[in-house]
């Protein structure tokens, strides 16, 4: 799904620019710690431009002491300051997974208001994991 999201065929992805060049991802931890390879990534791809912002232990409406932003305000700050993308990836939901149920998730990631389209990468342990 994410290749066939992020088009990683090179001649797929010239194609692709022509429609769209900017590309936003919000995330925790998991994102963050990537985030060189992204950018490198996203640019070999031919994306224009990609905001990411990503800061561990951050939730879908929840964040830790030190991090600015909560994920759904982490798009509105992105929004605020770049614009909006042609394409947002939405790498959050492991932090929620003991908080809000799947279907209470998606509802929070819908409240964002995305026009455009947008990847939802999540991971999440079903069932009792105390």
């Amino acid at each position: 799904m994410a290749a066939e999201v992020l088009d990683t065929n090179v001649a797929g992805a010239s194609t692709r620019r022509a429609e769209a060049t900017r590309i936003s991802v919000v995330g925790d931890s998991l994102t963050e710690g990537t985030v060189p390879y992204q950018v490198e990534t996203f640019s070999y791809l031919g994306w224009g431009s990609a905001a990411i912002d990503a800061y561990k232990s951050r939730g879908i409406a929840t964040k830790m002491k030190g991090d600015p932003h909560t994920g759904l305000s982490a798009v509105d700050a992105i929004r605020s300051t770049s614009g909006d993308s042609d394409l947002w990836v939405v790498a959050l939901g492991t932090n929620d997974a003991g908080f809000y149920k799947h279907d209470a998730q998606v509802e929070l990631i819908h409240s964002a208001d995305f026009a455009q389209p947008r990847f939802w990468a999540a991971f999440q342990i079903n069932g009792d994991w105390r």
